[in-house]
């Protein structure tokens, strides 16, 4: 087990406080036991209280070099005593290790950075004159284009919220902040107990920065959940998927100008304390649906982003080829994607990135390659769930579940249909299934 680096250095600091009481000890004169000798008796009575705070880890580096000095003063005045004595050489070699072991102990100190993290500028921060800052989200999933931070409604002090703020980068600071106002129109749209609430959002001109308030989950996203689970049931797999779909249900068709949201990952579900509802999180990537189709005029964000394993062919191909525009079915891929990581441990195409060494993009821009079948993976798995994956990861839009409407009704039919299974999740998760790219398998169209 790899030992920090504050064992090694308190290694040295007892080394020295050894070499230090041994070179006390070696002053003895031969014809002066050291029961009868209260010079010495008080050399080592004062070195060893020295030494105690530095065995126990308080301090160490200082009291090694006192124990060194302490030593040197009485080597002197020993050696004005007993300079007949030739084998005075030992003890004073010793000494002189011991005070070179602390003084290179020491400096290792002065260089060690501190255990402690340092404070944060904007921690204790206001922002918009009602939300202090606390500390960084913990355990948040940072994908980079926002800074999350715990904080407190100074309005109502037992009330934690989230607070995203513009990232400082220079490379990102222009894009997070559109991210944001976009998160802003967004969720000041939408009210649902599947989608996260906004508290309040804006410009903070102390910090000059944009910033939104959320509401917080302590539970976390579903990515945190799925890494420390070792069992699912797939009633509860079913309940979590008919939540996302809810969800998708008001972002398509429900709102005056519904959205494709196109990043549906895990880490974009949040969980409620039940542990067992959704709550749908990161709308800065998300997109108007117009009359006339996709408003790519509010598209905000610059290149080629996506997650991989969850994102359908049009989102990894946007920008190169141009094949299909991104849809509601882009979000129907992503919520079929969670479905599968749930019932199999990994998400589509995870396995065969592996397997191959090849990248997700390439994998999923081929036609002729589609993920393994979820009961390859989980043998026990109703069949109507390998159907719904396949329609639902599906190389082409068209040929997905016409609408997240569609997808709610079958979700709702297999749970009728099926007993609550067992699904052994983390020894899915670390089984290695075999598998060979020219061996996916290709379920035939039906």
């Amino acid at each position: 087990m790899r030992q920090s680096s504050s064992f090694w250095l308190r290694l040295i600091c007892k080394t020295g406080v050894g070499g230090a009481v041994a070179a006390a000890v070696m002053t003895l004169p031969p014809a002066r036991p050291l029961e009868v000798d209260p010079f010495i008796l008080l050399l080592l009575a004062t070195a060893s209280g020295l030494a105690a705070p530095a065995v126990l880890g308080h301090e160490p580096f200082r009291y090694s070099v006192l124990v060194g000095l302490l030593l040197l003063a009485a080597l002197a005045g020993a050696a004005l005593r007993e300079f007949q004595h030739a084998s005075l050489h030992r003890p004073l070699f010793l000494a002189f290790a011991a005070l070179a072991t602390a003084a290179l102990a020491s400096g290792l100190q002065r260089r060690r950075p501190t255990s402690r993290p340092p404070r944060p500028r904007d921690m204790g921060a206001t922002v918009g004159g009602r939300w202090r800052l606390h500390e960084p989200l913990p355990n948040a999933d940072r994908g980079g284009f926002s800074e999350p931070w715990l904080g407190e409604d100074l309005n109502q002090p037992d009330r934690r919220v989230v607070v995203k703020l513009q990232s400082q980068s220079p490379q990102r600071s222009t894009e997070s902040g559109n991210r944001l106002l976009r998160e802003q129109h967004v969720l000041g749209a939408v009210q649902s107990r599947y989608v996260v609430g906004l508290r309040d959002a804006g410009w903070d001109s102390t910090l000059q920065r944009r910033y939104v308030v959320l509401d917080y989950y302590p539970t976390g996203s579903l990515a945190r959940y799925l890494d420390r689970t070792l069992e699912l049931r797939l009633g509860w797999v079913l309940g979590l998927l008919t939540g996302v779909t809810e969800a998708l249900v008001l972002l398509h068709e429900e709102l005056p100008h519904p959205l494709v949201h196109r990043d549906l990952t895990p880490r974009n579900l949040l969980l409620r304390q039940d542990q067992g509802t959704p709550v749908l999180a990161d709308f800065g990537s998300a997109l108007s649906l117009r009359r006339h189709g996709i408003g790519f005029g509010d598209r905000i964000t610059a290149g080629v982003v996506y997650s991989s394993f969850y994102a359908p062919p049009e989102l990894v191909d946007l920008g190169l080829h141009n094949r299909w525009d991104p849809t509601p079915a882009s979000d129907l891929f992503g919520a079929c994607a969670i479905l599968y990581e749930c019932v199999t441990g990994r998400p589509p195409y995870w396995r065969e990135a592996q397997e191959s060494g090849l990248e997700y993009g390439s994998l999923v821009l081929n036609p002729e390659l589609r993920p393994l079948p979820p009961t390859w993976a989980n043998p026990g798995l109703p069949p109507a769930i390998d159907d719904l994956v396949r329609r639902g990861l599906a190389d082409r839009p068209d040929a997905r579940p016409p609408s997240a409407r569609a997808i709610l009704e079958e979700l709702h039919r297999i749970a009728r249909s099926v007993d609550d299974l067992r699904i052994p999740f983390a020894e899915l998760r670390a089984t290695r299934i075999p598998t060979a790219i020219g061996a996916t398998v290709t379920l035939p169209e039906r």
